[in-house]
């Protein structure tokens, strides 16, 4: 029964030269796929090329480049149509010849309501840091603002089809713009001119004044000479076909015999101002059945010659030879470790949060509140 409906689904197997990414929105030019894009990254006596010869570089990575990376991790607290609280925790993790020099870890709540401005519903803001760091600003500044989190209930970057967002939603806002703020923080006081910073995710603007982060921390990053990157955990983009590019790009290099690391570039062409960057299909070890996206702020990626890429992802593939999961980026792997809150740490941070607010007078208005939403929750406990 199950083969007779799995033998219809498309495979890479139908690949033919020439065949192309389907281009996410009208900004996005494929370039035919070929064989000829794949381009190997030795790890063999890596030393940093010098680029002098090149007068338009602004970089020159060598292994005395530092690696920073970013990742967020998030919890709900509270839930209700029209209040909603997060625990949101983000983590920085610079090393050095694989090995971490520094850290830095945030930690705060976030409180979500509704508002009437103009007759129609917002959600609004406000941030609560840890107690033991409510009075350091040194950790203030690493907060969003919440001028840029006040956003219509209907506004076109966080609704779901046709409906109202829910306030939830906001929760992956924070945390997005809280990454940024760090990744930008990191590049004006703990990296040095050709360090790279490394975000989990992509370089678009997804939410509305997404942007002002992006183009702040690219601000940073060029006057420091900073390179600025990011590393998706997964990628559902389709080529033309209908096939999935990762299995697309695994077909064609065991169908040209193409081994070892190597990165896949050109794919696509990017005139979206929401999202400068150039793309590319990263394979970090040999051992490795993974292939990941990745992406360089455009600018940077211009400017900066052949041999300045290939150390950036050589010092990369260094970088992926854990054997929990090779050809990943083990400071991604401590970084989301260090990041993410569990479901354990979540109910724990929730029970401790409802006790302390037992005492409160409008305790039992938020309860009602909370019953809107969580009778599965009941249910799922029967």
């Amino acid at each position: 029964m199950f083969q007779e409906i799995l033998k219809d689904i498309i495979t890479a197997a139908e690949f033919k030269e020439g065949d192309m990414l389907n281009p996410i929105n009208k900004s996005y030019f494929s370039k035919p796929l070929s064989k000829d894009n794949f381009h190997a990254i030795n790890l063999t006596g890596f030393s940093g090329l010098s680029t002098s010869s090149s007068p338009s570089s602004l970089f020159s990575t060598s292994p005395s480049s530092k690696l920073c990376f970013i990742d967020g991790g998030s919890a709900e607290i509270i839930k209700a149509p029209n209040l909603s609280m997060f625990f949101i925790r983000t983590y920085a993790n610079i090393t050095l010849n694989n090995k971490t020099i520094k850290d830095k870890k945030i930690e705060f709540y976030c409180i979500f309501k509704t508002k009437i401005k103009d007759e129609k519903i917002f959600y609004e803001v406000n941030f609560i840091l840890n107690s033991d760091k409510a009075n350091n600003n040194e950790y203030a500044k690493y907060l969003p603002d919440k001028e840029d989190l006040e956003l219509f209930s209907y506004d076109a970057t966080i609704v779901s089809g046709e409906n109202r967002a829910e306030i939830s939603k906001l929760g992956d806002v924070v945390r997005r713009f809280a990454e940024l703020k760090m990744a930008k923080l990191m590049a004006e006081t703990e990296l040095n001119a050709d360090d790279i910073i490394i975000l989990d995710g992509n370089l678009r603007a997804t939410y509305t004044n997404e942007e002002k982060y992006l183009d702040a921390l690219y601000g940073a990053a060029s006057k420091n000479n900073i390179i600025i990157t990011a590393f998706c955990k997964t990628s559902n983009l389709l080529t033309e076909k209908g096939n999935n590019i990762i299995s697309v790009l695994n077909h064609v290099a065991e169908l040209n015999s193409i081994k070892g690391c190597w990165f896949y570039h050109p794919i696509v062409e990017i005139k979206d101002e929401k999202h400068r960057a150039e793309m590319m299909f990263v394979k970090l070890n040999t051992l490795s059945e993974y292939i990941f996206r990745y992406e360089m702020y455009a600018q940077q990626f211009k400017l900066s010659p052949i041999n300045v890429i290939l150390s950036i992802l050589t010092l990369l593939a260094l970088n992926s030879v854990d054997y929990s999961f090779p050809g990943y980026p083990y400071g991604l792997i401590k970084a989301d470790t260090m990041a993410r809150v569990s479901n354990k740490e979540g109910e724990f941070l929730k029970t401790k949060i409802l006790f302390s607010l037992e005492s409160s007078s409008n305790f039992k208005d938020i309860r009602k509140s909370m019953n809107a939403l969580n009778a599965h929750d009941i249910l799922d406990r029967k």
